[in-house]
């Protein structure tokens, strides 16, 4: 909304701002515009769809699975034109099937992240997030219900990628972590 700040949204939610500023990559608070998509780290509860229609989502144990099979380019924490990548870049071929690492909810689809060309945030039921970006094709929408292994995207270049790639990065609590401790 109009004249909202990044505390004041932090305050509503009741998350820190060093959490949504992260999880949205945001250099400049001042530039947030009215009207642009932000994630909240303590996630959107999952609704109704209808008065009469009701969305059960289980609690799970589910473990974070590769969302494709490729040889890593760049690891987590390494330096990358003057940047630490907070994910790891995975190998693909253009158009190769991208998975949901776990189920949950598509918080998020973007052709116009800074960079990253096209992407997707899926948002889990312990309030993780996964990030799938440089994707030639997105298959899901906001809000869908979406099933471990499901395939989501077509892996490509978009954004600043020089060769077909996956970026994936995995959020817990806001905060980014080492997909290569989560995955199996």
């Amino acid at each position: 909304m109009k004249g909202d700040t990044i505390w004041k949204i932090a305050y509503k939610y009741s998350v820190s701002p060093d959490s949504i500023i992260t999880i949205n990559h945001i250099g400049d608070v001042t530039k947030i515009k009215p009207g642009q998509e932000l994630i909240i780290p303590a996630g959107i509860p999952y609704t109704t769809q209808s008065p009469s229609e009701t969305i059960v989502t289980e609690q799970s144990d589910e473990t974070f699975i590769w969302p494709l099979r490729g040889r890593i380019l760049s690891n987590f924490d390494e330096w990358i034109d003057g940047n630490k990548s907070t994910g790891v870049d995975i190998k693909a071929f253009n158009g190769q099937e991208v998975k949901a690492s776990r189920g949950g909810i598509v918080a998020l689809t973007s052709d116009t992240p800074d960079g990253w060309g096209k992407v997707i945030v899926l948002q889990h039921n312990d309030g993780s997030y996964t990030w799938y970006a440089h994707n030639s094709q997105i298959l899901v929408q906001k809000n869908d219900i979406i099933k471990q292994g499901e395939v989501i995207a077509k892996a490509g270049s978009t954004g600043n990628a020089e060769q077909d790639m996956l970026h994936f990065k995995i959020f817990l609590h806001g905060i980014p972590v080492n997909p290569a401790y989560h995955l199996q």
